[in-house]
């Protein structure tokens, strides 16, 4: 009997709302992500996570332990981005003037004590931008995430995915793909920026993600 090999699999995130931010587009994303069919070779989950430094580690951790993902594809709003930006870097630091979901402010606090300043993304940005290019989104290296919630999740998930085996990026969304919306997409625009993300892990080659054991889990 032949056995297929069992699927790779991908985590998606998006954020809930945050103070100034109103139906988190990244949210919507994830939403829309779960409703469309799992690219060939592939089982995808999504998850929508809390604004809050300290229960998005919780959730993202409870999620990793679960099902033990091969890709974290974690996705935040960029209020400022023109374009789908995808980030090369984390950083080991928290400090920003606005508060999480929760009220939490938190300037000038290291996000792991003794682990490095900065941690490259899992796969290489270009990769993904000449990907979101092929399906027909504008998408640009970015170099900071920021130091608010996007950006402490990107380090604790590249700090434990050292450990895990898991490969982990960060995509920011802008607030608005139409120049003729002052915020927010269109229900086609969800499903096409969904449709493209899946299309992205389909074409990965398997030598860059780490190698697993079977999930358990369906």
């Amino acid at each position: 009997m032949t056995h297929l090999p069992a699927p790779r699999r991908l985590l998606v995130t998006g954020f809930s709302d945050f103070p100034g931010v109103q139906d988190n587009p990244s949210a919507w994303l994830a939403q829309h992500a779960a409703t469309l069919p799992a690219p060939q070779g592939w089982a995808v989950r999504t998850l929508v996570l809390p604004t809050s430094y300290r229960d998005l580690e919780s959730h993202l951790d409870r999620a990793l332990a679960e099902w033990r993902p091969h890709w974290l594809l974690a996705t935040g709003v960029a209020p400022r981005a023109r374009q789908v930006q995808v980030e090369s870097q984390a950083r080991n630091y928290d400090d920003c003037h606005l508060r999480d979901a929760t009220g939490d402010l938190r300037q000038g606090q290291i996000i792991v004590p003794t682990a490095p300043e900065y941690l490259p993304a899992s796969i290489s940005p270009q990769i993904l931008i000449e990907q979101f290019r092929r399906q027909r989104f504008a998408a640009q290296l970015s170099e900071s995430a920021g130091t608010y919630c996007c950006n402490h999740l990107f380090y604790h998930a590249l700090w434990h995915g050292r450990q895990q085996s898991l490969a982990v990026n960060f995509i920011h969304l802008p607030p608005r793909l139409s120049q003729d919306r002052p915020y927010g997409y269109t229900d086609a625009q969800f499903r096409a920026l969904a449709q493209a993300l899946l299309a992205i892990a389909a074409s990965l080659p398997a030598a860059l993600l780490p190698a697993l054991p079977m999930s358990t889990g369906a």
